[in-house]
């Protein structure tokens, strides 16, 4: 064969770098592209198919190839022209890292070319997609411009196999832009994490976009842009905060220990701290609502967890509902009973001290249920023993009464006794009259 020559246009021109760093990023493999003319020593092109081999040095002359590649039965066409893409994954020693200079030999069938190459640009630019010092076959740009770090088969336009620091000596607020602050870019809208010596940010600058937090590509949490407005299970929240669930809305707050003093608290004000609150003592065990006035919580009604029994006006309530003020109580439960008769006594409303036994209250409405046919109610004083008392029963019949003794009595006809529980007229008295 007649001497060959090589025209290598891939490292002759600064235009020829450029093509070829395009294409190999457009590759997105471990290839090399390499194009050349040949021709023969008397500058005609040639038009041959011909088998090329690729030998890969350290040294410009001289020492070992680590690497050789062959291509077989490449058609030059009518201009000389070859293309090759030379797969560095094949080497025997796997992709070199190109972190030195590299030179590069050319066989055309038998005959070996004169001079080798000198490896510039493409090769770098492998080792700059491949990221200087790291795995060669770790990072990637693929033919879609997408770039991966640690991962070979990146599926977005950046994918990492990682973990991601962004960070500087500097405190970041989200006005700024700087080291340390993470921006998504939107239509003229900007999201951003941030993080300063108070607080981390993570939101964006849009009045008509609300921030959303998804699991399951559902929203769970949206706060919304032109509101500030919270809503759980909701994306268009009416309060500033709005829980919504088909089933079940609910709003648990709880400690991680028991017998707590502070087991929850609501808290309920105004701009000047007054207001109101609703809170639950573990210790205790009671539900406590109250007000809140000069900085100072005050109790105001108290739910005792075990009996339900309320206080108003006390933080010890004694019966179902116990109402106190500073001068007088009054307590609804259970009568004594001390008015009214019978063993199936029913409520009554106490009034005075605490009414522990039948001779404590000052005053009381009691109920009985009584027997079958003589439900009875009661009023009257019963402080120290029972005192002037009336009483009323299911048959229609009212007792006026000191003690346990009638003085004035009205059957279910009308007729009334004075002295006499059994009157035979409208009026009908026992013992005499002035």
């Amino acid at each position: 064969m007649e001497e060959l020559t090589v025209r290598n246009i891939l490292f002759q021109t600064s235009a020829a770098l450029i093509f070829c760093f395009s294409f190999l990023l457009a590759e997105g493999s471990t290839k090399i592209s390499y194009q050349g003319v040949l021709t023969n020593d008397d500058g005609t092109l040639m038009t041959d198919i011909v088998n090329l081999s690729f030998a890969f040095y350290t040294q410009e002359t001289g020492g070992s190839s680590f690497c050789n590649l062959t291509h077989e039965g490449v058609d030059l066409g009518t201009q000389g022209v070859f293309s090759v893409n030379l797969d560095l994954s094949l080497c025997s020693g796997g992709v070199p890292a190109f972190d030195n200079t590299y030179y590069m030999g050319i066989t055309v069938g038998s005959d070996q070319l004169p001079n080798r190459i000198e490896i510039t640009s493409a090769g770098y630019a492998l080792n700059a997609r491949h990221i200087q010092g790291a795995s060669p076959n770790g990072n990637i740009f693929n033919a879609e411009g997408n770039v991966g770090i640690g991962d070979t088969t990146p599926d977005a336009k950046l994918d990492v196999a990682g973990n991601i620091m962004v960070g500087g000596s500097d405190n970041i607020t989200p006005d700024d832009w700087g080291i340390g602050h993470l921006r998504v870019a939107g239509a003229g809208y900007t999201g951003y994490i941030a993080l300063d010596e108070t607080s981390m940010y993570v939101g964006h600058n849009s009045y008509d976009r609300d921030l959303t937090l998804q699991t399951d590509s559902q929203s769970r949490l949206t706060i919304q842009g032109n509101t500030g407005n919270v809503g759980i299970g909701t994306d268009d929240p009416d309060a500033n905060l709005h829980i919504e669930n088909p089933d079940n809305p609910n709003l648990i707050l709880q400690t991680t220990t028991d017998d707590q003093t502070n087991s929850g608290y609501i808290g309920l004000r105004e701009g000047d701290g007054f207001g109101g609150y609703l809170s639950y003592d573990g210790v205790t065990n009671q539900l406590h609502i109250g007000t809140r006035q000069d900085g100072t919580d005050v109790d105001r009604i108290t739910i005792k967890r075990e009996t339900g029994e309320v206080g108003i006006g006390t933080t010890s309530p004694r019966t179902k509902l116990d109402i106190r003020t500073d001068n007088t109580t009054v307590q609804v439960r259970e009568s004594f009973p001390a008015i009214v008769e019978g063993t199936n006594n029913g409520g009554a409303v106490y009034f005075g001290v605490d009414a522990v036994s039948s001779t404590d209250p000052t005053a009381a409405i009691e109920t009985s249920w009584g027997d079958a046919t003589t439900p009875q109610i009661g009023i009257g004083v019963i402080r120290g023993g029972l005192k002037a008392n009336m009483l009323m029963d299911f048959s229609n019949r009212t007792y006026f009464r000191s003690d346990t003794t009638t003085n004035l009595f009205i059957d279910s006809d009308g007729d009334v006794g004075i002295g006499d529980t059994t009157p035979d007229a409208k009026l009908d008295v026992a013992g005499n009259i002035m």
